[in-house]
């Protein structure tokens, strides 16, 4: 038997009727309006939570990435070397 997280929702699919698994859950949504959507609310509530748990540690990945790279130096650490050209060296002329 195939494992069934709701066996009280799923209770004619094991049984190969389809109509009859659909009648069920159903009768089953109408005779328990307040725990379906108690349900309903509990899943989006626990969604939403691991959404935002989420995003607020991609925000503090990127703070903590953004404080890391833009920190400022000491100047001797800024100033680029690189070799010059050969204009660049004086004006040019012999």
């Amino acid at each position: 038997m195939p494992y069934d997280p709701h066996p009280r929702l799923g209770a004619g699919v094991s049984h190969g009727n389809p109509q009859r698994s659909v009648k069920l859950r159903r009768r089953v949504i109408r005779s328990h309006p307040l725990e379906v959507i108690g349900a309903a609310y509990a899943s989006f509530h626990d969604g939403l939570h691991a959404a935002l748990y989420v995003s607020a540690g991609l925000a503090l990945a990127a703070g903590l990435l953004a404080f890391f790279t833009l920190r400022s130096r000491p100047a001797a650490a800024e100033t680029l070397t690189f070799p010059l050209r050969p204009s660049d060296r004086d004006s040019g002329q012999p």
